[in-house]
């Protein structure tokens, strides 16, 4: 494939999964001719409805509480596709700093604040600079997690915090932030929780989030509508009342209809057991400029793909099994291909001595 990075090649392991099964192209092609915007139940009554029964397939199938699924009686929450990560946690800080200002009405709103950890995606850092909110990033534990005593560390009763991003599954290294020690923190501060790629831990504390396949969660979807509904009379119908317009949940006012990308499936097959992103990292104990030549050198050499990471400015490599048909062997060769090409780069550079820990310059000696 000239021109393109094959993601669905056996030696892509940069990045994590993107879906890419049969029923997921067949539904591209079903949608793609039905050709249906659906900005509201008007403009699509089935690509409205079918979304909401899927997303509550999903919220069943991660036995997520019961108030963040549209079917469950009286509940105000519900899902809503995005198009992608960088957009739900967008809209999460839109609504989020909407509402405080809207309960507090302060005269100085410039002093609110968004947390997120150093791990965060960047998608976070992203959506606070394009909704103008000061964004306070803070480190992590030994294991890369944000925690509930780092969070209270930095004076919360001081500042006007409104809303926290953490992670479940972090891209670098696919560390889990401790929502049970940051989730009645921010019950306590009536603060917005967000998460990103979350399972069911900790979620009673939670008003947002956003799970891998690029979708939103809300336990109130009115407190995040609110802050972007925009309805002028040529989109308005007789059915607002009784139905959900997903043109409110988030900045495209044009939807495509994704919802059979989950409907499709063959009733034949079920999943039988609950799996995990299988993420690897390979710290190379070897100077930085070796390091970052690995991943580089393999990619230049056409023999595999992977990106690197850094934690807590220790450089490692991600590799990530993405190919659903992999299987042993490409891993062992892929082992291969790593240590011939560290082998590769070790002969072709001269060895440079490592600095010493007690003097800080390279030493000769095995001190």
């Amino acid at each position: 494939m000239i021109g393109m990075t094959h993601w669905q090649h056996p030696r892509f392991h940069a990045y994590f999964p993107s879906g890419a099964s049969y029923p997921s192209i067949l539904a591209d092609i079903v949608g793609d001719v039905v050709g249906c915007i659906g900005f509201s139940w008007a403009s699509g009554p089935a690509c409205t409805e079918l979304e909401g029964i899927v997303l509550d397939w999903l919220a069943k199938m991660m036995n997520l509480p019961p108030e963040f699924m549209h079917s469950t009686p009286g509940s105000k929450g519900g899902g809503c596709i995005q198009t992608s990560a960088s957009e739900c946690v967008l809209v999460s800080i839109l609504a989020a700093r909407a509402l405080a200002i809207q309960a507090l009405k302060r005269k100085n709103p410039d002093q609110d604040e968004a947390y997120c950890s150093k791990e965060a995606h960047s998608c976070v850092e992203k959506g606070a600079m394009i909704a103008f909110v000061k964004l306070r990033i803070l480190e992590t534990d030994d294991e890369f997690c944000l925690r509930g005593n780092t969070l209270q560390k930095t004076g919360l009763l001081e500042l006007y915090p409104f809303f926290v991003s953490t992670t479940v599954g972090t891209t670098s290294c696919c560390s889990a932030d401790n929502l049970n020690e940051i989730g009645p923190i921010c019950k306590e501060y009536d603060i917005w929780l967000h998460v990103m790629l979350h399972t069911q831990e900790a979620l009673r504390f939670v008003k947002s989030s956003a799970i891998c396949l690029m979708e939103s969660r809300v336990k109130d979807r009115y407190k995040l509508t609110q802050a972007l509904v925009v309805d002028p009379l040529y989109l308005q119908h007789s059915h607002s009342e009784e139905s959900i317009d997903y043109r409110h949940w988030g900045i495209p006012l044009s939807r495509r209809f994704r919802a059979l990308k989950l409907w499709f499936q063959d009733p034949r097959f079920e999943i039988m057991r609950q799996s995990s992103v299988v993420l690897g990292l390979l710290p190379y104990e070897r100077n930085q400029s070796k390091k970052s030549k690995i991943a580089v050198h393999g990619l230049m050499l056409g023999k595999l793909h992977m990106v690197p990471a850094s934690l807590n400015d220790k450089y490692v490599i991600r590799f990530c099994v993405c190919r659903e048909e992999a299987c042993e062997s490409d891993m062992g060769i892929v082992g291969g291909v790593i240590k011939a090409v560290a082998t590769e780069i070790e002969k072709s550079e001269p060895s440079q001595p490592e600095a010493c820990g007690r003097s800080g310059k390279a030493c000769q000696l095995n001190c």
